[in-house]
């Protein structure tokens, strides 16, 4: 746990600080996932407009594919860490 930072609640109880980072890293993923998903999108759009279509059509589908695929496994491994990983670490009360 982080020497200088101490995290309680009205309650008293203790958070780790670097448990909470690492959690909110790992739930960000998805956030992260969608961006690039949504990059790929309108990636696909200027291709559209360049007359690409078919290029568009892959690259679009790609996008859909990844989000399917990935966000399950994302969410499996971030809902894992934080029951292994809990984030209070102490209580005092």
């Amino acid at each position: 746990m982080s020497s200088d930072l101490i995290l309680t609640d009205e309650d008293g109880v203790r958070y780790s600080y670097d448990n909470l980072r690492t959690q909110g890293w790992l739930d960000g993923h998805m956030s992260g996932l969608d961006i690039a998903a949504e990059f790929l999108r309108e990636r696909a759009v200027k291709l559209f407009r360049d007359g690409k279509d078919d290029e568009a059509t892959r690259l679009r589908r790609l996008a859909e594919e990844m989000a399917k695929e990935l966000s399950p496994q994302m969410e499996k491994r971030s809902k894992e860490h934080a029951r292994n990983n809990p984030i209070v670490i102490e209580d005092e009360s």
